[in-house]
């Protein structure tokens, strides 16, 4: 994933979220949670480690960056992170 296009997701999300009334629930999902996550997938690609899973540094699939580009954990750590939640 390049930098321009996680970029281009970031402004299409703040774009939806400007011109569309939303429930709260959804605003704050992508406030609190999206957008941080494609900040973050932005700064792991100028640090050279977009990829790379956050937690345990193995490498995150091709495939769930293509489904998650803000992914920054590989499926195992993202799990335990959310059943510890």
């Amino acid at each position: 994933m390049r930098k321009e296009a996680l970029e281009e997701r970031i402004n299409d999300v703040v774009r939806i979220l400007a011109s569309r009334q939303r429930c709260q629930g959804y605003v704050t999902l992508k406030l609190k949670k999206i957008l941080p996550q494609l900040r973050r997938a932005i700064e792991k690609i100028e640090e050279g480690t977009y990829g790379l899973c956050d937690d345990c540094d193995g490498k995150i699939p091709a495939k769930r960056l293509n489904a998650v580009p803000g992914a920054t954990r590989c499926v195992a750590c993202q799990n335990s992170k959310e059943v510890c939640a």
